[in-house]
């Protein structure tokens, strides 16, 4: 039981990384001057495209700190 628990965290962890990753390089090959929207809770707001790509990295790192903490935790 718990190692479906984890597994489905881990399944889980990567799905988010990879959105996170696809997400970063989407918004690397925008076009200077281009708008981009910034999703705060049920909102979007426009937003710098280097400060959603700077956030979208963080939120890239923490989610593969994550998936290294539960790597570690279910050895």
């Amino acid at each position: 039981m718990k190692a479906e628990n984890s597994a489905t965290k881990e399944a889980q962890l990567s799905a988010e990384i990879q959105k996170l990753e696809v997400a970063c390089a989407e918004l690397a090959s925008l076009p200077s001057g281009r708008t981009v929207y910034l999703k705060k809770g049920n909102l979007y707001f426009r937003s710098d495209p280097k400060l959603v790509t700077s956030q979208q990295q963080r939120d890239l790192k923490k989610a593969k700190n994550r998936m290294g903490k539960n790597f570690k935790d279910a050895l």
